[in-house]
């Protein structure tokens, strides 16, 4: 999802807007029944995004549009869920 889940809302995936825009590091594992999530919406930097693979929450969003405002941003990244690896390119704007 592109923002997140609310677990404060008894269905988590009842709020699209939630699901949309929200911004939340903290996983209930009993309303996930286990299963990571995958969001974007918040640029983190490349390692970070590495990083998160050991984590609840797989953060994807490295700042591709941020290029020129932050040095660890400027990525677009993918996951490849069966192999368990990254895929990043470097936004190539001049």
């Amino acid at each position: 999802m592109h923002g997140g889940l609310d677990f404060n809302q008894e269905n988590p995936l009842s709020n699209l807007s939630d699901m949309l825009w929200i911004r939340n590091n903290k996983v209930d594992k009993l309303k996930t029944k286990g299963k990571k999530l995958i969001v974007g919406h918040t640029p983190v930097s490349p390692l970070e995004s590495y990083q998160s693979v050991s984590s609840d929450i797989i953060k994807l969003d490295t700042g591709c549009v941020y290029k020129y405002l932050d040095s660890n941003l400027g990525y677009l990244t993918a996951f490849h869920l069966e192999k368990q690896q990254f895929v990043r390119v470097e936004n190539m704007d001049t």
